[in-house]
C-alpha cells in the first residue's frame, strides 16, 4: 500500500509524468476529504486495470458509489502553463442514489444534454453560472 510521502513513489514516477500528475490528483482528493474529516485512503496500486485510486467513508462494500475526478488540463498561460479545472463525474445509478440518500437537505441545479459530444466543464461553468445570477436576483 502507499503511504502519504512516500519517497519510492515519486521516485517512480519522475520517468512518467502522467503517472505522477495523477498520483498528485488521488493525493488532492484524499488531503481534501480528510480536511473536511472524511475518513479516506488511497488504495493500493493495481496496474493499469485497476480504476479505483481513494475510498470515502468506509472500505468499499456493496453500498459503494463510484465517481471519476478528471483534473482536465485546458489552455496555455504566457508562461507556458496550463491551467487546470478539477470535475467530479458520477454515474447516473449512482447520482439517483445520492439524490435519494440526501432528500431535501439540498436542492439541485441540473442541466440536461442530449449530444454526442460535450463540453462538460464549459456545460458545468454555465449552469453555475446561472445558479449564481438566479441567487443574486432571487426576489426577497
Amino acid at each position: 500500500m502507499l503511504l502519504p510521502g512516500d519517497s519510492s513513489a515519486t521516485l517512480a514516477n519522475v520517468a512518467n509524468p502522467n503517472k505522477a500528475q495523477g498520483t498528485e490528483l488521488e493525493r488532492h482528493v484524499r488531503d481534501t476529504a480528510k480536511s473536511l474529516s472524511i475518513l479516506a485512503m488511497r488504495m493500493e496500486e493495481g496496474g493499469s486495470k485497476d480504476a479505483n485510486d481513494v475510498w470515502l467513508c468506509t472500505p468499499p462494500n456493496e453500498d459503494t458509489l463510484t465517481a471519476l475526478v478528471w483534473k482536465r488540463y485546458i489552455g496555455k498561460k504566457s508562461d507556458g502553463r496550463r491551467t487546470t479545472q478539477t470535475v467530479v463525474v458520477i454515474g447516473e445509478e449512482d447520482w439517483w442514489k445520492i439524490v435519494d440518500m440526501l432528500g431535501y437537505k439540498v436542492s439541485w441545479l441540473v442541466e440536461c444534454k442530449a449530444t454526442q459530444q460535450l463540453s462538460v466543464t464549459a456545460v458545468l461553468k454555465k449552469a453555475q453560472d446561472k445558479l449564481r445570477r438566479y441567487l443574486q436576483n432571487k426576489p426577497a
